[in-house]
């Protein structure tokens, strides 16, 4: 069984690894702005969508960001930490 110091590092490290990437850290950005849908950071960030999906799944799996799903159209926010 891992200590709660290791889960701890490896949370601050899932953290540190999204927050690592510029384009994570401006969709960060955009985002503190309020919650937007997918296809607006899109055009926002002037990225492809596939290239997008990844950066956010990164930043969802680091509880950085959570999304919502509204019939076909997802948006995603800042999560409350």
């Amino acid at each position: 069984m891992r200590s709660v110091m290791s889960k701890s590092l490896e949370h601050a490290a899932r953290w540190f690894h999204a927050l690592a990437d510029e384009t994570r850290l401006r969709i960060v950005d955009r985002l503190s702005e309020g919650e937007q849908c997918v296809c607006d950071l899109t055009d926002l960030l002037g990225t492809g969508q596939s290239l997008l999906s990844f950066h956010l799944k990164t930043l969802k799996e680091a509880g950085i960001l959570r999304d919502r799903r509204e019939g076909r159209q997802r948006s995603d926010r800042k999560s409350v930490v």
